[in-house]
């Protein structure tokens, strides 16, 4: 019996700090939601949904990956993209993240100081595509969590910083939580010259996990040596 082959269509879609708008190819409508000024929930996987001919093969592709589906009868499809800032960094030179956690306005998504977002997307183009290697560009990445021996401090260490950088005397919302979930703020310590921050265990607390900036929250008051800011990140603490 010969095998009959599905009918494959491609939806490509550019994928930025924020995903851009799709374009519609053949019979392929992408979700309304596919648009511009669209925003993508942190640290989540990103569904990507749309209508096609039934028994279509649908793929989604970015940065070389690429996830596919089959169109249902009722000519609905959806796949799921990884989280999109973790999935961006492993993806090489051409995907960048511009850390805006310091120009962020509570009450709109959109940030008003238009100046500081065009210069750090500018500043990953001309690191990232044109070669100026000298021009730092990647904001502050959580790396790792680790516990003291005696449970006394969290060691959390970072890439893309050589030197700490406060902004005046305001003090930044780190928290600690234990197996039952509950966050708890706690203080901070680090060296100007060190890629490290060590947060200091509040008594009786066993800590399993770590936030910086889980509230809401307008200013990142801490940079690396270029002034650019590290963003909210949660994770786990090892032993």
């Amino acid at each position: 019996m010969k095998r009959q082959s599905l009918p494959t269509v491609f939806l490509s879609m550019s994928f930025a700090v924020v995903i851009a708008a799709g374009e519609a190819i053949a019979a392929i409508e992408p979700g309304c939601l596919f648009n511009d000024n669209m925003v993508l929930q942190r640290g989540k996987p990103v569904p990507v949904w749309g209508r096609a001919t039934a028994g279509n093969e649908i793929h989604v592709r970015f940065a070389g990956e690429c996830a596919k589906t089959v169109v249902g009868k009722d000519g609905c499809w959806r796949v799921d993209l990884p989280e999109m800032e973790r999935f961006g960094r492993s993806n090489g030179n051409n995907v960048g993240c511009a850390t805006l956690s310091d120009v962020g306005e509570l009450d709109n998504i959109h940030p008003g100081d238009k100046r500081t977002v065009g210069t750090r997307l500018a500043a990953l183009a001309l690191n990232r595509i044109y070669g100026r290697k000298d021009l730092k560009c990647d904001a502050p990445v959580f790396a790792s969590a680790r516990l003291s021996e005696d449970g006394k401090k969290v060691t959390l260490s970072f890439s893309n910083v050589e030197a700490w950088n406060r902004n005046g005397t305001y003090e930044p919302r780190f928290e600690l939580a234990g197996a039952e979930g509950d966050y708890v703020a706690v203080k901070a310590q680090y060296s100007a010259s060190a890629n490290t921050i060590d947060l200091i265990v509040p008594d009786g607390l066993v800590p399993e996990k770590v936030a910086y900036m889980r509230r809401s929250c307008v200013h990142g008051f801490i940079k690396n040596e270029a002034g650019l800011p590290l963003g909210p990140f949660r994770g786990a603490v090892a032993r």
